[in-house]
């Protein structure tokens, strides 16, 4: 998910100068912490604002600067918790307001950080850095800054909503079709499985159209084996007999007819 990345204010980033109420160890401590935190040096910076606290526990501008130092350090989470002591101290409004402020630049990184991998989750911390940002702009009404931030991260939220419901609807598609293809394997099964395996499908179906042929042609069927006849054998006697008597009668009839030929010779002496 391609979410475009849109650059937010952080002023409130500015490591604070010690106040007057510090003893002077704890206001040589944060003046130093200050030094390093500024040439980048965080870790050293971090303890000098430690050391700060334990000599002017009362003091909130070292817990402010330690905050910002893990701020920077990506140690989100650890700032978070800092911020949030600080943003109810009604007795100080201006660092209350900028606790608030970096209260809101923190969940909004956490949010930008998620919008790849849980981008839910990630407009979740965008809604609650805006609400940080709201409560920075009731005690700060002059800071413009704050309303930009809000509206930066209203847009990413829009933008990833969007985004979120194409998802949605592509994964809906492939399902869909997932379900389709199933489908089709399925059908596809059972005609395999209703089909003859030992008999090629084009050998079905012509023995298919043959059975439903009603003009078949009926010569390829069997012939009903003829039932055999007795044998009259007197009936066959009596015919050979006939022959005989005709032939008799016919031989005859030629004696006959040469004695009727013939003449006798007289003889003359």
């Amino acid at each position: 998910m391609n979410v475009k990345k849109f650059k937010i204010l952080s002023y409130c980033l500015v490591a604070m100068m010690a106040s007057v109420g510090l003893t002077e160890s704890a206001h040589q401590a944060v003046k130093q912490g200050n030094e390093l935190y500024h040439q980048a040096e965080l870790a050293g910076a971090i303890e000098k604002y430690d050391q700060a606290a334990t000599q002017s526990p009362q003091a909130l501008e070292p817990t402010f600067n330690k905050a910002n130092s893990l701020y920077k350090q990506n140690e989100i989470d650890k700032a978070v918790d800092l911020y949030k002591q600080l943003a109810g101290k009604s007795e100080n409004p201006n660092l209350s307001a900028k606790a608030n402020y970096n209260l809101g630049n923190c969940y909004y990184n956490k949010a930008d950080s998620q919008t790849q991998t849980n981008p839910q989750n990630a407009i979740k911390d965008f809604k609650t850095g805006i609400n940080y940002w709201r409560k920075a702009k009731d005690s700060d009404l002059d800071n413009a800054d704050i309303s930009k931030n809000i509206e930066v991260a209203k847009m990413t939220i829009k933008q990833l909503k969007e985004q979120m419901q194409q998802q949605k609807q592509e994964n809906q598609q492939d399902k869909n079709k997932d379900e389709q293809n199933k489908d089709q394997q399925k059908q596809d099964q059972k005609q395999n499985s209703s089909s003859d395996p030992n008999q090629p499908q084009q050998e079905k179906q012509d023995q298919q159209q043959a059975d439903d042929d009603p003009n078949q042609d009926q010569s390829q069927a069997p012939e009903p084996k003829e039932e055999e006849k007795p044998t009259d054998e007197p009936e066959e006697d009596m015919v050979a007999q006939k022959i005989l008597d005709k032939e008799q009668k016919q031989k005859e009839e030629r004696k006959k007819l040469r004695r009727a030929t013939y003449k006798k010779v007289e003889k003359d002496w």
